[in-house]
């Protein structure tokens, strides 16, 4: 059989069609995850957590944020008063933002906390400690990797 230019070119429209079609199809199936649902309304505040980064990096001694197997050690400095500090520790998994959580900041009498590995899964975890002491806000970060 003799395919002439018609043919051709009807067959050429026909599949691209189809693999338009396709690729649409395929592209709305696929989870698109933000970092967080209101993530434009934080890109606003943004600032503010750049004041609160600078500040926690102007002070004498940090926060030390470490993984010992999958537990996730908090511990203030001695030269903080781990009584008055008051806060959050955010947990973000970037991969999939159903598991991010968050855990009030509770230091037992040496300026430490604990917190238990039960939500851990392995991979990449961003940790912001966002802690504030005699009125002033602060806000410590690390990226952790579980295993």
């Amino acid at each position: 059989m003799k395919m002439n230019w018609g043919l051709g070119i009807a067959i050429f429209y026909i599949a691209f069609v189809i693999a338009t079609v396709g690729v649409v199809l395929f592209t709305t199936t696929i989870d698109v995850n933000l970092v967080t649902d209101d993530y434009y309304e934080k890109e606003l505040a943004f600032q503010n957590q750049i004041d609160k980064v600078t500040r926690t990096k102007s002070l004498p001694e940090q926060p030390v944020i470490s993984l010992a197997g999958k537990n996730m050690y908090l511990k203030f400095p001695n030269s903080i008063n781990s009584n008055m500090v008051e806060g959050i520790i955010n947990f973000y998994r970037p991969s999939n933002n159903s598991m991010d959580f968050a855990v009030p900041i509770d230091l037992n009498q040496h300026g430490e906390q604990i917190v238990n590995s039960a939500r851990f899964t392995a991979g990449m975890w961003r940790i912001y400690v966002d802690w504030k002491i005699d009125g002033i806000n602060y806000l410590s970060e690390k990226i952790l990797m579980v295993q």
